[in-house]
């Protein structure tokens, strides 16, 4: 564990406070099949000396995970020991909030996913405010279909459930677990038919983003322009196909809506962010047939992917094409690309201010939906025209 230090680093610089980052480090080793039930961990000295922390803040850790479940302390012995992960004595009034994802967390100090960040380090730091705590759930790295986790956190008694999907798509069997726990739940980018689901939902209002790139584009002299989308049935990427096509066709612009097809590589949950896109040459054919100055792709994976196939025709960006992603990440694009905020630190806010009401002053014939609505990060790599 010890060698990981790197890790601890990389997510205090995100944001986390450094017992946090201790903690994450610990529940990741344990999740991640590194610290089996019943290893011992180094003594809280050892740890302060190696990874240069103070004695509080190791110990506020070890606080936090003995209460969460991961680690338990014997009497008589001065070294945790891992447990079980999850709380013992937890009831529906427990000060902990069980949150749920897929993505790992060492994507959570990933610079590359720093919205992704966003979400775990605001949801703690909001409900520490509210004397409520967070324990991290990974399904992928606790060898758990979402759905058997769901039902595993219901029977830990967490006071409330956080699932953030990240983009992802929620199954029937998550929803169908979510909906029979009594606790506050809360869903993060589910894009759930709310009056189906009976549960609170904090999603980014994807119409208005895809809106928001074409008028972008058209108030910068645009006329003909094109979005890249995901072939399927994602909520999420069908409403920012949407609000494009809607601002286009209100403005007059000539204009296409062009399904990709991705796949994941290799299939699984353990890589929910890794897609190949391999009609991806041949979309960038049928895509420069149509002719457009500028381009909308639903995410900034695609927009590096097809960035990169623009290239290898000798065609640049802006010069050539003007290009918009979605998500507003790092990427390795040769020019800083024009995106639309995924506003995940938002997310977390709405999410985390939904649980502690619920928490606090529960009111169970009213469900909170909330549409976080985007924005868009100006850089370069829309030209203007005209």
């Amino acid at each position: 564990m010890l060698h990981r230090l790197k890790t601890l680093e990389l997510e205090a610089r995100n944001g986390a406070p450094r017992y946090v980052a201790l903690k994450n480090l610990i529940v990741g080793d344990i999740q991640g099949g590194r610290l089996d039930k019943g290893n011992f961990l180094p003594p809280e000295r050892k740890l302060c000396q190696e990874l240069k922390l103070s004695r509080d803040t190791v110990r506020r850790a070890f606080e936090e995970l003995t209460a969460e479940g991961y680690i338990v302390r014997e009497p008589g012995k001065k070294r945790p020991m891992v447990g079980n992960g999850f709380p013992k004595e937890a009831s529906f009034n427990s000060a902990i909030v069980g949150y749920i994802t897929r993505i790992p967390l060492e994507k959570q100090a990933d610079g590359r996913y720093t919205d992704l960040a966003n979400v775990y380090v605001n949801l703690t730091s909001n409900l520490q405010a509210a004397a409520l705590g967070l324990v991290y759930l990974n399904p992928v790295q606790m060898n758990l279909a979402p759905e058997q986790l769901i039902r595993q956190a219901a029977e830990a008694g967490y006071g409330g459930i956080i699932h953030f999907l990240g983009s992802g798509q929620i199954s029937a069997a998550e929803i169908a677990e979510l909906r029979k726990i009594a606790a506050p739940v809360v869903v993060i980018e589910g894009y759930l038919p709310q009056s189906q689901t009976g549960l609170h939902t904090v999603d980014i209002d994807n119409h208005y983003a895809g809106s928001l790139a074409a008028r972008y584009l058209a108030e910068n002299g645009h006329r003909r322009i094109a979005h890249l989308t995901f072939a399927g049935d994602l909520a999420w990427a069908q409403g920012r196909a949407q609000g494009f096509a809607a601002e286009a066709r209100r403005r007059q612009l000539e204009h296409t809506v062009i399904p990709v097809a991705r796949v994941r590589n290799p299939p699984g949950f353990g890589v929910p962010y890794r897609y190949d896109f391999k009609d991806l040459p041949e979309i960038t054919e049928q895509l420069l047939g149509f002719g457009p100055t500028a381009v909308f792709c639903v995410n900034d994976s695609l927009a590096e992917e097809l960035i990169g196939q623009l290239s290898a025709r000798g065609l640049t960006v802006p010069e050539d094409l003007s290009i918009v992603g979605f998500d507003n990440v790092r990427t390795s694009v040769p020019v800083p690309l024009t995106s639309v905020s995924h506003m995940t630190m938002e997310l977390a806010e709405k999410a985390a201010e939904i649980m502690v009401r619920q928490v606090k002053s529960p009111e169970r014939d009213y469900l909170f939906r909330e549409l976080v609505k985007p924005v868009l990060v100006v850089r370069n790599s829309v030209k203007r025209l005209g």
